[in-house]
């Protein structure tokens, strides 16, 4: 029977599981969040679906949770997540629970995956040396080989969160209780008024565009061979471009960067993080390198105004994004597939001319 993977990267820690997930049980079919998570009509075909993402304070991203609000389960027999997290992952499967519910169906397995911090200033846990990485990745791999015979066997399942580390063991058990609820309304603040991380590129940065491409939320453009991070366009939160620059170039404002001490999985290219912006089964997406979208598709269309609004005028493409002249056409058949929209005729009638 089919099986529906959905999964949300920012540094390859949850692609690597969905992915290890997919070679256990090869009926699996992942389809990428970042893909879907503003297009209407978005409906499963399977009868047993999955979620795979990382925690961000403590809740899920928001794509997650945008796409959760949006997708048709009707097919669904089956429904599953997996949370990767370097902390706690206690109201993430609660807040899946809730949105699965409000659709009239059940939340049959959840797991909680320990894996590698990619945040340097995280609060007590942050990116770990590189013997621990190594450590968790094998009890990573064992684990999922145990999720996917439960997933097979459609099996109900819900883990008791046991996280590396634990706030009732920091403060004590009488203050944790009145701390873990504020953590999560401060992470559910975030959330809704789109408070954005304060990166910028100093002097070392070489304008390679790897930020620009590996941004799931298409928030960095490149302005003169510099990365520029658009307002009007949420960030995720992800720390992709932090992570994947291969300089290490970017930095956080007001924070004191220590350049070696970046993460992003070994085993995850920073071009398979980019393709998650690539509609499932269409080849298409904003990528300008990896293997698996073509070299000529277009750069990517500004975000601004999508959920973020509704399309942009040619013009404000031109003048927002800088794409190349002959790319301009595919640009807005790029933008009119992206929102789900009717591609308009290009032979003179419409928005070429």
């Amino acid at each position: 029977m089919a099986i529906e993977l959905y999964y949300f990267s920012g540094t390859g820690n949850s692609l690597r599981v969905a992915q290890e997930l997919r070679r256990r049980l090869p009926e699996i079919e992942l389809k990428p969040i970042a893909s879907l998570w503003n297009r209407d009509g978005v409906a499963s075909k399977a009868d047993a679906v999955g979620f795979v993402f990382p925690v961000y304070t403590m809740l899920p991203p928001f794509p997650v949770v945008r796409l959760l609000r949006r997708i048709d389960l009707e097919s669904a027999r089956y429904i599953f997540s997996v949370v990767t997290r370097s902390g706690s992952a206690e109201r993430a499967p609660r807040m899946v629970e809730r949105l699965v519910a409000r659709k009239g169906r059940r939340l049959d397995a959840s797991w909680a995956v320990t894996m590698p911090g990619n945040c340097e200033g995280a609060f007590v846990y942050g990116v770990p040396p590189r013997e621990m990485a190594a450590e968790q990745e094998s009890r990573m791999i064992d684990k999922v080989a145990r999720i996917g015979e439960a997933v097979a066997a459609r099996a109900s399942f819900r883990e008791r969160d046991d996280p590396p580390f634990s706030l009732r063991k920091l403060v004590g058990p009488l203050v944790a209780p009145l701390i873990l609820p504020m953590l999560s309304i401060i992470g559910g603040l975030v959330d809704k008024l789109d408070i954005n991380v304060k990166y910028f590129a100093d002097s070392t940065c070489a304008g390679c565009g790897t930020c620009e491409e590996v941004c799931p939320s298409r928030k960095i453009a490149m302005d003169g061979g510099r990365p520029a991070w658009r307002e009007g366009v949420r960030c995720f939160l992800c720390y992709s471009c932090y992570n994947y620059c291969p300089s290490a170039s970017i930095l956080v404002e007001k924070s004191t960067t220590d350049r070696s001490r970046r993460y992003r999985h070994p085993r995850i290219s920073a071009s398979e993080i980019a393709a998650q912006k690539a509609w499932p089964g269409t080849g298409r997406g904003c990528c300008r390198f990896g293997p698996r979208l073509s070299r000529t598709a277009p750069f990517g269309v500004a975000a601004a105004g999508r959920e973020q609004g509704g399309p942009l005028p040619s013009h404000k493409l031109l003048r927002d994004r800088p794409i190349r002249p002959f790319h301009h056409a595919v640009a807005k058949i790029d933008e009119c597939l992206h929102l789900g929209r009717e591609i308009p005729d290009v032979h003179g009638r419409g928005v070429y001319h």
